[in-house]
């Protein structure tokens, strides 16, 4: 699409819109309270976790997602390049049921260049 089309942006707004995300997903307390009712898309990836017995879950933030399925019994790596939002998720496993606990993988990094060593998960997002 042109620049000059219905969807284009300046820099400077490019840039706060970018900014504006970055904050929103890396703040474990305002993202928190921003999801606190939305439950649809966990009850959905719930059931697609329920066929695997291990997720891969990119972009997984504190866990709203990823510690649900985990508490299902389906093993979980989840990774997230925000470390706010990963030491949250450690913080909320730590304090956690530890079989839980066990069945999850928090890894830190940037899924375009992460390296992983288990094959044959399945994405939940």
């Amino acid at each position: 699409m042109s620049k000059t089309g219905r969807w284009a942006r300046s820099k400077k707004e490019a840039q706060r819109l970018e900014d504006a995300t970055e904050a929103h997903f890396a703040d474990p307390v305002y993202y928190t309270a921003s999801y606190r009712e939305r439950v649809d898309d966990v009850d959905y990836y719930l059931a697609e976790a329920a066929q695997h017995e291990r997720v891969l879950e990119y972009g997984c933030g504190n866990g709203r997602i990823a510690l649900p399925i985990a508490y299902s019994g389906v093993a979980v790596t989840g990774v997230d390049r925000s470390a706010p939002m990963i030491h949250d998720f450690r913080r909320k496993l730590r304090r956690g049921n530890a079989t839980v606990r066990s069945r999850v993988e928090v890894r830190r990094g940037d899924m375009r260049t992460l390296k992983l060593r288990s094959k044959g998960t399945k994405k939940t997002q």
